[in-house]
């Protein structure tokens, strides 16, 4: 017996439910809390989430305003003076809501720091002998996009240290 076959719910009854869950999340409540208060069903919820667009993007939509109210919950605290005793109890739950705040809306709250891949595969790329990149330079001084270096050994330039670096690449 399948878990769609186990878990029926009328429309009506899945609309309103729906519904309740997206009110509660947008209230603050947890996934865990909001599921147990309204009686949803794991299952059912997270089938919701996978095949219900329309769901997903109100569950998005009340987590972002669920972000704004952490973000409330930190505001609240400002104007409190706390004791040396008390200070460090205070930070660990501005760093809980500032988390789930970061969690809820990371577009709003987060760092911004995305990540870009920028690998590139070197082998594309050709390494000129001086003598050859002064001539391509010449040719069309957009030719090299990267800045050159020479590679001294004792202050010599020797065909062996270029063939080095070709083979490193």
């Amino acid at each position: 017996m399948s878990n769609s076959q186990i878990i029926t719910a009328s429309s009506v009854d899945l609309k309103e439910l729906k519904t309740k869950y997206v009110e509660l999340i947008t209230n603050g409540y947890s996934e865990t809390v909001a599921l147990k208060t309204l009686d949803f069903p794991k299952g059912l919820y997270i089938r919701l989430l996978v095949e219900d667009r329309d769901f997903i993007k109100d569950v998005e939509e009340a987590r972002k305003i669920r972000a704004d109210f952490w973000v409330s919950k930190i505001a609240e605290t400002v104007d409190f003076d706390y004791s040396k005793d008390e200070v460090g109890s205070e930070r660990l739950k501005f760093d809980k809501l500032q988390f789930l705040a970061k969690a809820d809306n990371p577009d709003k709250y987060g760092n911004n720091n995305k990540k870009v891949d920028i690998s590139i595969d070197l082998k594309q790329f050709k390494l000129l002998k001086p003598d050859e990149a002064v001539k391509a330079l010449a040719a069309d001084p957009f030719a090299i996009e990267a800045e050159y270096t020479e590679v001294r050994i004792n202050n010599v330039n020797t065909d062996l240290d270029i063939k080095e670096e070709e083979e490193l690449l």
